[in-house]
């Protein structure tokens, strides 16, 4: 879990970007607190906090065939 949580985060920090910052901040003009308006990697203080057992958990409730469209 350690491992893909450093490829996460990895994977956040490049994405930190002037342009992704402004989208971002677009993101939240026109969606305000909807869920529409955070990125899809999520927030760091999460990534950073979840266990392997509630990531896999989350994992297996909605990464389901029947969910996939």
């Amino acid at each position: 879990m350690q491992t893909e949580k450093g490829v996460v985060l990895s994977e956040e920090r490049l994405h930190d970007t002037p342009g992704f910052r402004a989208i971002m901040a677009l993101q939240s003009f026109f969606y305000g607190a909807h869920p529409y308006a955070r990125a899809p990697i999520g927030q760091r203080s999460v990534i950073e906090k979840a266990s392997a057992e509630r990531t896999r958990d989350f994992y297996n409730a909605y990464y389901r065939p029947e969910r996939a469209v």
